[in-house]
């Protein structure tokens, strides 16, 4: 008698949860966890359009805004793939730096254009497959590892620039960063073109969906054959080449390699890659949701830019938003996973 009295016990408790009066409640915090920050982005151009609608609220602006998020993108593209293997790659910032000052220096030997952006590209990665053999085969926590090899990196930046800029000698390398293609920016269109190619990879290709799988569930992935350490160093080999590709456009619109350029890369992709992790899905880092937190972020320090608001309350900003994101993405990843306990098994 009582294990029948527990059963009906458990039956009402589970039809309370499933109460049609409880169902508009459970669809409304659904709708705000997977599509609360693009709703977030309109009001951020509401209230900036409100304010700064003669400036902000035209194509030009949208296109300096897609513009100045451009390398941010690219440089959060890669961390993605990183993240989603549940792995930090704090190197990002040092290899997009290492980028644009090999090819400056490269230019200047004279290399044409191709042979320097292909040495930097193999710098970057190079730097991720550094990264790559400490996480998945020396078993080094990937935080201390990549941020061990940005300091390393760092020390080869110095020597290689003494702390000075590397001037670009071949002017025909602002293409690259300075120039336009049927109006839009070429940094937007090499952005947009990485971004679908990291989309592809994740979503359409087989080291890709491992990659997912280990991310998954390791353990899980090992037992069905996937070998798990390749799948890491294949991440942050992708990471670092993508860091790398940012810093050579870079380059390209400063018109030098600075030995300090990509250092604002890191906390913003990081920024970026938790706000997408709360777009669409709960919780889960994807290339799509990157993307969206790479346009909020465009948007809202252009808007606080025209708004005439100090650098410094941009930078609080920044890190509020980062808090905020991934609060929200902890949180939506609990709830995502009490639904997949929750959900009734199917026979």
């Amino acid at each position: 008698m009582d294990e029948v009295k527990q059963a009906q016990d458990d039956v009402s408790i589970i039809s309370l949860a499933d109460r049609p009066s409880d169902s508009g409640s459970r669809l409304s915090q659904f709708k705000l966890s997977r599509y609360g920050t693009i709703m977030g982005l309109f009001v951020l151009i509401g209230i900036f359009s409100a304010f700064k609608g003669s400036t902000f609220f035209t194509t030009a602006n949208g296109l300096t805004i897609l513009d100045q998020a451009s390398l941010l993108g690219v440089v959060a593209g890669g961390l993605t793939i990183c993240l989603v293997l549940n792995e930090f790659d704090l190197s990002i910032g040092y290899s997009a730096t290492l980028g644009g000052v090999v090819a400056t220096q490269w230019l200047n030997k004279p290399f044409n254009i191709g042979e320097a952006i292909l040495v930097a590209l193999v710098a970057g990665l190079l730097v991720g497959f550094i990264n790559g053999i400490l996480v998945a085969y020396g078993r080094v926590n990937a935080f201390i590892a990549t941020l061990g090899t940005g300091a390393i990196v760092y020390g080869i930046i110095l020597a290689i620039t003494g702390g000075t800029a590397v001037q670009v000698s071949n002017l025909s390398f602002d293409i690259f960063g300075q120039q336009k293609l049927w109006s839009i920016p070429i940094p937007v269109i090499i952005s947009a073109v990485i971004l679908a190619i990291l989309w592809f990879f994740l979503n359409r290709t087989e080291p890709g969906r491992r990659i997912d799988a280990v991310g998954g569930n390791p353990e899980a992935a090992r037992l069905s054959g996937v070998r798990v350490g390749r799948s890491r160093m294949l991440a942050f080999m992708i990471s670092g080449v993508c860091a790398a590709a940012a810093g050579v456009v870079l380059a390209s619109q400063l018109g030098a390699g600075y030995s300090d350029a990509g250092s604002t890369y890191l906390l913003q992709a990081f920024t970026a890659c938790f706000l997408g992790a709360v777009t669409l899905r709960e919780g889960e880092f994807h290339i799509v949701g990157t993307a969206v937190g790479v346009v909020i972020m465009g948007v809202a320090f252009n808007g606080l830019a025209q708004l005439g608001v100090a650098t410094y309350w941009q930078n609080i900003a920044q890190g509020g938003i980062l808090i905020i994101a991934v609060g929200i993405s902890t949180v939506s990843g609990r709830i995502s996973l009490k639904r997949m306990f929750r959900r009734p098994a199917r026979l």
